[in-house]
């Protein structure tokens, strides 16, 4: 195991974008992110993103998998799950092999479900 790979493996691999912050641009990330403030760009994450009820992001998000509680304007494209909690708004199309939506989730938008051996983006 290289260092980089063991300082990777011993530090904590969570990012929070807080209530009150907001970001503009876009971010890529390799580790799981969650979402309380507000995010103008584009997200590219190889793991999980969590949007939570405060979150509102505005631009797509290309991700592994992802739970929507709060608001998302833009494109999801979850390589594996996509879920919109029963708090969710989301205005964007999804693309998803596996797709869980709960009562009282808004989403308008079109669904395409994809092969998980198709690319996502």
């Amino acid at each position: 195991m290289s260092k980089k790979e063991k300082v990777k493996s011993e530090v904590s691999s969570h990012n929070i974008i807080s209530l009150g912050t907001k970001l503009e641009g876009s971010i890529s990330l390799e580790s799981d992110i969650r979402i309380e403030g507000e995010i103008n760009g584009n997200i590219n994450a190889s793991s999980k993103v969590i949007v939570g009820q405060t979150g509102v992001v505005t631009g797509n998000i290309v991700c592994e998998n992802i739970d929507v509680m709060g608001t998302v304007v833009g494109d999801i494209f979850a390589n594996s799950l996509l879920s919109l909690k029963s708090t969710a708004n989301v205005r964007g199309n999804l693309n998803t092999s596996v797709l869980a939506i709960e009562p009282n989730a808004m989403f308008e938008g079109n669904c395409k479900t994809i092969n998980k051996t198709q690319p996502t983006a």
